[in-house]
């Protein structure tokens, strides 16, 4: 057995399957509205395609038996059982899951090697029961008939119902961290965007669509992926491979390594903001604008270039590290800024715009990042001090919904909504139209880079 998530391994190097050709535009674009996840080597589908077609990988694909994710792979060998479900939200991170009718897509499958076709697994909800017994079992079958489960003794709080104990553990299907990570920030509804930035960067909004005919309706905007996260709710939203770890990289070029010459920095660079928004003011282009593009690990949201790498224009002879750490910062945050320009599409419900729940160890510690990202968005950022690690708080906030829910005591379109009277948190609102102008001009400058310098990719 082998898990979707260990695919990028074999293929990090590779350029994935050319589809277009094979499609044609109509048909690609299809595809992207009943998947949710464009035709890019970050999917599964291009990795597949590498993996079966390469002959030094001829061993390993010859003991496939079927493909299961990291969390699918524990359960089958905690229930001894020949394999195990994967959950339409871990099925949706693959390209390959309609998420309009919670099957394998067949056109992505019709794309796939024959041999690979046969070795998709089943799916089921993420709150489906494993087996109708519950948590782990005590016997398992093995080659010679029954056996004693290793894992039952080695970890009693797993165990399911046996003989003589009616309670037990229950064991639920994986779920994406991502779409835990919004659920853990309290961003469950359309009106708050969860924006992470660590190594890498995101935002990304919780929308309820039912299973029913008008999900037909549903538009994903181009540029941007779709995963379900249960039958009732999808995520929304784009990633960036570098967010903090473009400014990483920036310290350790930089000599920055030390805390207290990295915050002079920062400092410096407050002070370039505040006064190129002067400059702005005045109906002038800032001087020392410098204009980056954050590709350094080639781009995923919004254009999904895989050839796409980092740019950087604008400096000049009085060009200073805070320079450049400054267009560091503003490189993603203006690459957020066009994700969240295709979220807000068809969000606002003309009372009150969304607000923006800012998480990630980047914005958890850069104040500075928070205020830019107000800035440029316009949109009101929350740092809500009572969250800890989202991703675990999203996994147990649903697993207790699918608990209430077999208790009749939560439905599936309520169950996530969250409650702000236990929050503690530190806003940075906008401060338009002040800072608008030069927002603006800095994201039309990066566009018009990404334009000039894309034809080399």
């Amino acid at each position: 057995m082998f898990f979707f998530t260990s695919i990028h391994s074999y293929t990090q190097h590779s350029t994935s399957f050319k589809y277009s050709s094979h499609l044609g535009a109509e048909r690609e674009h299809e595809l992207y509205q009943r998947t949710g996840a464009p035709l890019h080597a970050s999917y599964a589908l291009p990795q597949l395609r590498e993996l079966y077609s390469k002959t030094e990988y001829a061993d390993i694909v010859s003991q496939i038996v079927i493909w299961q994710t990291l969390s699918s792979t524990c359960l089958t060998r905690w229930r001894g059982t020949p394999f195990s479900h994967v959950s339409y939200s871990e099925a949706s991170w693959t390209g390959l899951f309609n998420f309009r009718t919670f099957e394998w897509d067949k056109e992505a499958v019709s794309l796939l090697p024959e041999e690979c076709k046969n070795h998709m697994p089943p799916l089921c909800d993420y709150s489906d029961e494993v087996m109708p017994s519950g948590g782990m079992r005590q016997h398992i079958r093995g080659a010679n008939g029954m056996k004693r489960n290793p894992y039952f003794d080695r970890w009693p709080e797993l165990r399911g119902p046996y003989e003589g104990n009616t309670s037990g553990c229950r064991l639920y299907f994986g779920l994406g961290d991502g779409a835990c990570a919004n659920i853990g920030s309290k961003c469950s509804t359309n009106q708050k965007i969860a924006v992470t930035i660590g190594t890498t960067a995101a935002a990304r909004v919780c929308i309820p669509i039912r299973p029913s005919a008008c999900v037909d309706d549903f538009h994903v905007p181009e540029g941007l992926f779709c995963y379900r996260l249960d039958r009732s709710h999808v995520l929304v939203g784009g990633a960036l491979t570098d967010g903090g770890s473009v400014v990483e990289w920036a310290r350790e070029l930089l000599s920055l390594q030390d805390d207290t010459a990295f915050a002079n920095c920062m400092a410096e660079v407050e002070q370039l903001l505040n006064e190129e928004y002067e400059t702005c003011i005045q109906g002038n282009h800032p001087p020392s604008a410098v204009s980056l593009i954050p590709f350094l690990s080639g781009e995923r949201s919004t254009g999904f270039r895989e050839g796409a790498s980092f740019c950087l224009a604008g400096l000049t002879r009085n060009s200073k590290s805070a320079h450049f750490m400054k267009a560091c910062l503003e490189g993603v945050t203006l690459r957020l800024q066009a994700i969240l320009r295709l979220l807000r599409v068809g969000m606002e419900d003309g009372r009150r715009q969304p607000r923006i729940v800012a998480s990630g160890s980047a914005l958890n510690k850069n104040a500075l990042w928070r205020q830019m990202l107000a800035d440029c968005s316009g949109l009101q950022v929350q740092l809500d001090t009572t969250i800890q690690e989202s991703t675990s708080m999203g996994v147990a906030t649903m697993i207790a919904v699918a608990l209430a829910m077999e208790r009749d005591m939560a439905t599936e379109s309520t169950a996530y909504l969250t409650h702000e009277q236990n929050s503690q948190s530190i806003y940075s609102s906008p401060r338009q139209p002040i800072t608008q102008t030069y927002w603006m001009m800095a994201l039309e400058d990066q566009e018009s880079l990404i334009d000039v310098v894309s034809s080399l990719w």
